[in-house]
């Protein structure tokens, strides 16, 4: 089982969260005590959730991210970032509609040699 972890970086106006792991039902409370140790501070499109490092998320982990959301329904149209994400994690938003909840930032990165590489290096 690999763990999961959030990095926390304060910006001016803004915080980025780093998500590190695999975001699951064990992954769940440390999402939890970061996004309500934030949800006083940032307006949702102040946060960027950054993923390059989330190598799963599954429905508990999504629910956790939404569950945000619904704390933050006195905020007009702004939406979090996630940044990011990649393939299975995309999926996973499109096939539930939550893609819609977010400003989407796919990544940009294709693999070779099973190693991921920017394509301005290719």
């Amino acid at each position: 089982m690999q763990s999961f972890a959030v990095e926390v970086l304060h910006l001016d106006g803004s915080v980025v969260l780093t998500l590190e792991g695999e975001l699951d039902i064990n992954g769940v409370p440390t999402l939890t005590d970061v996004l309500r140790s934030i949800i006083a501070r940032y307006d949702p499109g102040q946060v960027t959730l950054d993923c390059t490092r989330l190598t799963f998320m599954d429905a508990a982990g999504l629910g956790a991210l939404v569950k945000y959301l619904h704390h933050r329904d006195d905020v007009d149209d702004d939406k979090p970032t996630l940044r990011g994400v990649g393939r299975a994690v995309m999926r996973l938003l499109r096939v539930t509609g939550t893609n819609a909840l977010f400003d989407v930032e796919e990544l940009a990165a294709v693999v070779r040699h099973g190693e991921p590489f920017d394509i301005e290096d290719a």
